[in-house]
């Protein structure tokens, strides 16, 4: 059993167009009963602090790509020791727009391992539809027992990554394959998926997301959702 913190989006990294208390707390629900132990706080810096006893740290905050923010000496604190604590290992799952979170903080797009391209990158509004492992990544273990996902979801084009970044997950457009999902080393993870709560009622949507869970604290996916 991992202990889990999900970050909801509550204050600072937050928009109007995702209801992150209603998904944070499907996701506490479908981690827990996977085994894990989760606690749901909101995006405040002491939400981010002490984490010796936290295997992983699965965010689902939010933010406006270009969007200023006040500086802030407490954040710019928390920003600096969360830094440090991926750095050191530390496991992070970054969902749907966390991508978009700490956009006064330069560090992140580098940890996480893609940078929204202004002018470039979009979320498409959300439908029904299948996401696919990457041809690379039919094997890894965040697919055991998968085939595909369906589910409804913000559907994420030209996002830039990280050369040390692997996708794992992506869906295809017009002859071509949009990256949805990618892993950096072995502690970080980004899952463009999980919308709204109708993401995160779909059956594969919620064996991933364990997958992802289980890969980045070092259990075996199998076994997952009764």
């Amino acid at each position: 059993m991992a202990y889990i913190r999900v970050i909801s989006g509550a204050g600072r990294y937050v928009d109007d167009r995702h209801d992150f208390a209603r998904t944070s707390g499907q996701i506490s629900s479908i981690v827990e009963r996977a085994g894990h132990r989760a606690r749901v706080l909101p995006d405040d810096p002491g939400s981010f602090r002490n984490l010796g006893d936290t295997d992983l740290m699965v965010l689902n905050i939010g933010g406006e790509p270009g969007k200023p923010l006040t500086p802030s000496p407490d954040w710019a604190r928390t920003h600096r020791d969360f830094g440090d604590w991926i750095s050191a290992g530390g496991r992070v799952l970054a969902l749907h727009t966390a991508m978009l979170a700490f956009s006064d903080w330069e560090l992140w797009t580098w940890l996480v391992g893609g940078q929204w391209a202004s002018g470039r990158s979009q979320f498409v509004p959300g439908a029904f539809g299948e996401l696919w492992p990457c041809d690379s990544a039919r094997h890894h273990p965040v697919w055991e027992g998968l085939d595909q996902v369906s589910s409804f979801e913000e559907r994420l084009l030209s996002v830039q990554l990280d050369p040390a970044s692997k996708p794992i997950m992506g869906y295809g457009r017009e002859g071509a394959t949009e990256i949805m999902g990618w892993t950096k080393g072995d502690n970080m993870l980004y899952d463009g998926a999980g919308h709204d709560h109708r993401s995160y009622e779909s059956p594969s949507r919620a064996r991933l997301l364990v997958n992802e869970v289980n890969w980045l604290v070092g259990r075996s996916p199998s076994g997952l959702i009764a």
